[in-house]
């Protein structure tokens, strides 16, 4: 089974009010200073001076705060671990169009970590991560079009998919898309296109990647 790897988001400038309002300014200031805070007391792995900043703010909404509460949640930083509040947090940064967010909601979904699995929304997440560019999402929307899981199975949509993550530097999608080319699925059978994938993901580090480029190399491919 796959597993959530959450990481926090450290933005220690945050977009200010418009001077148009000189108390919403003020505001804004302080919610700043407020979450930087928080991000001061991370260096020091103070979770519970960083939960005592970030909550009130994720709780006024401020997605940065949302998206970074649900990690602490997911990893059980200054507080018990909780799946469910993890998730919670994340679809509140989610649904403000955090990208980081959005995955996070879609692989605990796909998974069904404090949540009742169900392809067919995490597909709806990814696909929203993914148009933001968020290249592991690109990756497993294309491997969900792959194996028709959570929607119809589209090898060619797959093929789209895993392209955009590969212009990133994906590793894994460099080697799916190998097998696709290998097999012939959603493009031509080309066992040189597939060679070339398969050395990429290696370069990437990716193991199956190294093993796929050897056994063609060595069929004098």
């Amino acid at each position: 089974m796959k597993r959530v790897i959450w990481s926090l988001l450290l933005f220690t400038s945050l977009t200010e009010a418009t001077e148009t309002k000189t108390t919403e300014a003020e505001a804004s200031n302080t919610r700043a200073a407020d979450y930087n805070t928080g991000v001061a007391c991370l260096s020091t792995r103070d979770y519970e001076c960083v939960l005592s900043e970030f909550k009130p703010l994720a709780e006024e909404g401020m997605v940065d705060a949302q998206y970074n509460l649900g990690v602490m949640y997911a990893n059980g930083l200054g507080l018990k671990q909780d799946f469910s509040e993890a998730v919670k947090w994340f679809r509140k940064a989610a649904e403000q169009g955090s990208a980081n967010a959005q995955y996070n909601v879609a692989l605990m979904v796909s998974m069904g970590e404090g949540v009742q699995k169900n392809l067919v929304e995490a597909v709806l997440w990814y696909q929203k991560a993914a148009e933001q560019g968020y290249k592991d999402a690109q990756f497993e929307l294309g491997s969900l079009y792959e194996n028709g899981q959570g929607v119809e199975q589209s090898y060619e949509k797959a093929v789209q998919w895993y392209e955009k993550a590969i212009a990133q530097g994906h590793g894994k999608a460099q080697f799916n898309l190998g097998n696709m080319y290998a097999y012939g699925q959603g493009v031509e059978l080309d066992l040189k296109k597939a060679k070339e994938l398969f050395g990429g993901s290696c370069d990437s580090r990716y193991q199956g990647g190294c093993a796929k480029f050897i056994l063609l190399d060595d069929n004098g491919i």
